[in-house]
């Protein structure tokens, strides 16, 4: 080009004017997302989390799944946050995984710790649980928790908190949904309130699905209130993330 440069006001010259000026502070705006940790995750832990270590390089790709759990003890108001990264994951890339249900002696608690950066890698068949899925129909009886359903051919056995390995199949953590309500549920656009309740996010308003919103499950029991809560407010996190 002639002149060989150009503006961003569209001037053209050929010789650009060239000023040297000292950086002392340099910043990033967040937003929302940015969440304070006060000291307590070191170098060497960021580094142990790097997925490439390079020592030369001033940012680098991390596995967040191997720094959750420190990054939670030094802000405990960051697990929401990324709660709402890896569900997002959960629905973009991952694995697919299978396995009976542990003991169902104890009460199941959501491990943050666990997470895998990588969960699925789409809305998998996941009739594969087997005994998962029996689990759950003989805790809640053989029908869709939200709309009573009981054409079992098109009803799916649905973690609460996502699937990661054995411990997840615990039957506290699941409920049997109609196969396009577990995707929904799955791309958090159904939410499940602690009331034992369903809310529809705003993208399904006008649809079919709006007559959902409101309802109360149709269950008996009850599943883990721990897990119930922390999804309900991965649910939220994400409306307010959205919105803002």
């Amino acid at each position: 080009m002639s002149p060989a440069y150009r503006c961003h006001e569209g001037h053209e010259f050929d010789v650009p004017v060239a000023e040297r000026v000292m950086v002392t502070v340099f910043e990033a705006h967040y937003g929302t997302t940015y969440i304070s940790v006060p000291a307590g995750i070191s170098g060497i832990d960021l580094r142990s989390s790097a997925l490439r270590p390079n020592p030369q390089m001033s940012i680098e790709e991390i596995d967040a799944a191997r720094i959750a759990d420190r990054i939670i003890q030094a802000a405990p108001e960051a697990r929401l946050l990324l709660e709402q990264f890896f569900q997002r994951r959960f629905v973009e890339e991952g694995e697919a995984g299978s396995g009976d249900a542990p003991d169902a002696g104890h009460v199941y608690v959501p491990q943050m710790s666990e997470r895998r950066e990588k969960i699925t890698a789409a809305i998998r068949a996941r009739r594969g649980q087997a005994k998962f899925r029996r689990d759950l129909r003989r805790r809640y009886g053989s029908a869709c928790a939200i709309t009573g359903c009981m054409v079992m051919a098109i009803v799916e056995a649905a973690h609460i908190w996502p699937y990661l390995g054995e411990e997840n199949n615990h039957f506290e953590n699941g409920l049997l949904l109609r196969a396009d309500l577990h995707t929904l549920y799955d791309l958090d656009l159904i939410g499940i309130d602690e009331q034992m309740q369903a809310h529809i996010a705003d993208e399904l308003r006008g649809s079919e699905y709006e007559a959902l919103q409101g309802q109360f499950l149709r269950i008996t029991g009850r599943p883990s209130a721990a897990a119930v809560r922390e999804r309900w407010q991965a649910f939220v996190r994400g409306r307010v993330l959205q919105a803002a």
